[in-house]
């Protein structure tokens, strides 16, 4: 009887989920430019007053969060890419987190058929070229060139294909 029981509140949780993922889904879409293939992960979100553009085919992992602020600022995520769970990418830094001085301010770019391994940070003014790879939690500062693979904290290129 408990065994039922249990069964049946698994049931039912799954059903909400999946209401919740598809409700989350259509908020994003209204908000932003996510292509019809566009699939993201649970608990991801996209705050800020700019635009997030995600091109076909593309995943975006569990919990990832891609901020797009202030107003103007805009993450464009090419077509065929996969980010990885955890995910931070931000269009704002700042020079001195004691005052907040000296905002930078910079749209992120990435191209088409990236890999992002998890916990990756990518930080404002950013452009990642087609067909790079991102290694586990890397700390990304300057931009990835094309076919390249990077690593680390903070991040360095170790692998160009031609």
């Amino acid at each position: 009887m408990l065994e039922n029981i249990q069964i049946f509140i698994g049931h039912i949780v799954s059903v909400l989920l999946v209401f919740h993922d598809k409700y989350h889904l259509s908020i994003l879409r209204k908000k932003h430019i996510l292509h019809k293939s566009v699939k993201v992960g649970r608990f991801s979100r996209f705050p800020g007053n700019g635009k997030v553009i995600i091109k076909e085919n593309s995943y975006i992992g569990i919990n990832c969060f891609i901020e797009a602020h202030p107003s103007g600022t805009i993450v464009t995520i090419g077509k065929n890419c996969a980010l990885a769970h955890g995910i931070q990418i931000r269009t704002i830094a700042y020079d001195n987190l004691e005052n907040k001085s000296r905002k930078k301010l910079g749209n992120v770019t990435i191209g088409d058929n990236v890999w992002i391994g998890s916990n990756v940070y990518i930080k404002g003014g950013i452009t990642i070229g087609n067909g790079a790879k991102i290694g586990a939690n890397a700390v990304i500062l300057n931009d990835v060139p094309e076919g390249a693979t990077a690593v680390g904290i903070p991040a360095r290129n170790i692998l160009k294909v031609n």
